[in-house]
């Protein structure tokens, strides 16, 4: 890389402070003239139109313009997305209408009551609309998706020609125009607005991955200020309804760059090779005051300055007092780099790729169950949102010990948010979900199913026409007011005994209690699954083709469930295991003092393998009768603290056993997130790590590179062969009470490596405080 650093000094006077720098804060509509729905915006008043970009050192790409048109019986949205990857967006209306943002989509909100407050203050009424308008590609669907209020009730669909909603690809395949009629009466609005007329308006537009199954970027726009749109209101912009159109350009909006740049600075350019520029603004003292975003040079002419506009801020938002300045300038001609290696990550690759095999799984909380059938093995995160909450992989592994990845899928947020457990017919995948369904779920709780296809990972409703199998719900009885939404989560019955880490941690105590969970085991015979709740003392049957509950049974504590070639269930209860005839209505004790009991599974041979947490840490192996015939992994598992030994499991909880016989284990630990695959005989085959937390970080030792440390976990990195081993776990702060985060993860800052007259210390600039280790 070759750098080049130039300076030119500044003097600066007082000029007006600007609130908004990168976003517009209102968007015009227009009178709408005659218009046909076919795509094309042709016949469209574009005088008000706007354009905005994700960045402007991205453009063109990630770029979106929007126009606003109105008359007395509609609203007329049009958009014209840039595009390398047009129109994709997998999610079936019919089986996922509230995931339809998570893709190519356009979503708006609104306020369609002219004479609301403004900022908008949050509240359920009516009047306060969320459009998702996307394009179902395997449909070949164009669809417009409404809920009312900050509470996002009353979803309404509209579909195909019904929606008022058309979109059309581009000519060259890079972008689609999206044009839509919206009638008054479906944003309940109180009559047409009025020229003059204001409403509290945002836009998010969303770009999808070349999969079609989720977003990879979005961005708000018509903002007075930061945050998140679907989660507050008094952040929306305004939509102004004009009494004329076609404006002239005078009269049309300004971008924020002609708006909120009074500034123009001529920067010369060093080096007329060089592809991007930075800048940055320094005070009389030298300290540094505001840095530019960075521009690239690319196609321009050599040895000409380049102009760049900017408004007068420091770094902090503030205006920059009258005084003398300096910017300092630094191109460049680009830098090169090679992968060398992905750590805590069992994919293959470990990053996304354009068929969806690419990356690993869930992030925002450990491995948590496991299912196979014949050809393929189903592992399911606790939790996600940016990764993979359920992934098939190849029962074969590799030569480097990883499985062919085929499919990857989300959470169903609006059902339930906690994936507790699963199980496979061969053609489906029944995933178990229990919580608080989100948005609009109020006080209630839900154990529910849901299905996916075993081949291609599509969602599919049950034949009953619904997306989820309700086998349990109830009200949250304990709700002390000092908690927070996140803690009542798991407040689901009086009984429960609540447990700070520390306390787990002193008591040993670890399996399926600590969920705080209801449905926590799930199996199928035929066209019957069984579900465990836990809390309930039972297990229940339904028929999941017509949904009609079939049968229930008395047991106590329920976890794991598997079924028999006998057509047998077994049943993980309490501290034991029992085996139930269905036919018979017959439970049998089997095997009890175990110490945690979680997870139960059936090898080929008809031999039992039962997860045990607590003081166990182990896998289990009984014969058909009950009789222990020997565990899996280091009995007391590996240490929590200290070094890395991978022949012992920490709270192992899901399980299943291959047609080849080999016994996979998603371990519920985040330091490392682990899935261990074994020999019937105890010889561990595979250690599929990862992924990680959403935004982790991983940090290097400065002067010892090969030492990398993430998830608390110290890793060593061979870079000339990019191949890597956890080494030791640093430290689990919970252990003590101590926590790093607000919510305990590991989002952000890895540790830092410090050393110190011969001494090794670890930094973790927490948002608390700073932690030495």
């Amino acid at each position: 890389m070759r750098a080049c650093w130039a300076c030119l000094g500044l003097a600066l006077c007082a000029f007006p402070a600007s609130a908004q720098v990168q976003r517009t804060d209102r968007i015009l509509a227009v009178p709408a003239g005659k218009v046909t729905l076919d795509g094309d915006l042709k016949d469209w008043d574009l005088s008000a139109a706007i354009e905005s970009a994700f960045d402007e050192a991205l453009r063109p790409k990630f770029t979106v313009g929007l126009a606003l048109m109105y008359d007395a019986q509609a609203f007329y949205i049009g958009a014209h997305f840039v595009d390398d990857t047009p129109l994709l967006n997998r999610h079936d209306p019919a089986v996922e209408p509230n995931v339809g943002w998570n893709a190519d989509a356009l979503q708006l909100r609104l306020c369609s009551d002219p004479s609301a407050p403004y900022p908008l203050p949050e509240s359920n009424s009516d009047r306060i609309c969320h459009l998702t308008m996307w394009y179902f590609t395997d449909g070949k669907l164009p669809v417009l998706h409404i809920q009312y209020g900050m509470d996002y009730h009353g979803t309404k669909i509209w579909t195909d020609r019904d929606s008022g909603v058309v979109f059309k690809a581009d000519g060259d395949g890079k972008g689609y125009t999206l044009e839509a009629r919206v009638p008054w009466p479906r944003l309940n609005a109180p009559g047409p607005p009025k020229p003059g007329g204001r409403i509290a308006i945002v836009f998010q537009p969303q770009w999808s991955d070349s999969t079609g199954w989720k977003q990879v970027l979005t961005f708000n726009e018509v903002i007075r200020e930061a945050g998140f749109s679907f989660q507050g209101s008094r952040m929306w912009g305004q939509a102004i309804f004009l009494e004329k159109g076609r404006l002239a350009p005078a009269e049309r909006p300004k971008t924020p760059a002609e708006r909120d740049q009074p500034l123009s600075l001529s920067l010369p350019l060093p080096d007329p090779q060089a592809r991007w520029l930075s800048a940055a603004v320094f005070n009389s003292g030298g300290a540094l005051v505001r840095t530019l975003s960075p521009v690239e040079l690319t196609g321009r002419q050599a040895g000409k300055a380049l102009e760049l506009r900017w408004d007068g801020m420091d770094d902090d938002g503030n205006p920059l007092p009258p005084g003398r300045y300096q910017v300092k300038v630094l191109t460049h001609r680009g830098i090169g780099q090679r992968y060398v290696a992905s750590l805590h990550s069992a994919g293959n690759p470990p990053w996304r790729t354009d068929d969806g095999t690419g990356a690993w799984g869930g992030d925002h909380a450990p491995p948590l169950a496991a299912c196979s059938d014949a050809q393929r093995v189903y592992l399911g995160w606790m939790i996600s949102e940016a990764g993979w909450a359920v992934i098939a992989v190849d029962q074969r592994l590799t030569p480097d010990g990883k499985p062919r990845k085929y499919w990857g899928q989300h959470c169903v947020l609006d059902i339930g948010i906690l994936l507790t457990a699963m199980a496979t017919d061969g053609e489906r995948v029944f995933v178990a979900q229990d919580g608080r369904p989100w948005g609009g779920g109020g006080e209630k709780n839900t154990a529910a199913i849901v299905l996916w296809d075993a081949k291609t990972g599509r969602p599919v409703n049950f034949p009953f026409g619904k997306r989820a199998l309700v086998v349990s719900e109830w009200p949250d009885s304990l709700k002390p007011p000092e908690l927070t939404p996140y803690e009542r989560m798991s407040i689901y019955h009086p009984e429960i005994t609540r447990k700070r880490p520390w306390e787990r941690f002193r008591d040993n105590d670890f399996g399926p209690q600590e969920l705080g969970l209801n449905l926590v085991g799930v199996a199928v015979i035929g066209d019957v699954v069984y579900a465990s709740l836990r809390l309930e003392n039972r297990v229940v049957a339904f028929n999941w083709r017509t949904g009609e509950k079939v049968a229930e049974y008395e047991v106590p504590a329920p976890a794991g469930l598997a079924v028999e070639k006998t057509g047998t269930l077994l049943v993980v209860s309490g501290k034991g295991l029992a085996r139930l005839d269905p036919g018979s209505r017959q439970i049998t004790p089997l095997a009890d003092g175990l110490a945690a009991p979680w997870g139960v599974a059936v090898g080929p041979d008809g031999r039992i393998y039962v997860t045990d947490c607590g003081e166990a840490m182990c896998v289990k192996v009984f014969q058909p009768d009950g009789t222990l015939a020997g565990k899996i992994g280091r009995a007391g598992g590996r240490p929590w603290v200290g070094p890395y030994d991978p022949e012992g499991m920490l709270r192992p909880a899901g399980l299943t056993v291959d047609a080849e016989g080999k016994v996979w284990v998603t371990e519920f630990d985040d330091t490392p997130r682990r899935v261990s695959v074994w020999s019937t005989d105890g010889k561990l085959l595979a250690d599929l790590l990862g992924p990680g937390a959403y935004a982790v970080e991983g940090k290097a030792d400065e002067q010892h590179p090969r030492w990398v440390n993430l998830h608390n976990t110290l890793f060593e990195l061979d870079y000339a062969t990019g191949k890597s081993r956890p080494v030791a776990t640093l430290v689990r702060p919970q252990m003590t009470g101590l926590q790093l985060t607000p919510d305990g993860g590991f989002m952000g800052q890895a540790f830092r490596f410090r050393h110190h007259n011969g001494e090794h210390y670890l930094a973790h600039a927490g948002r608390g405080g700073v932690v030495i280790y």
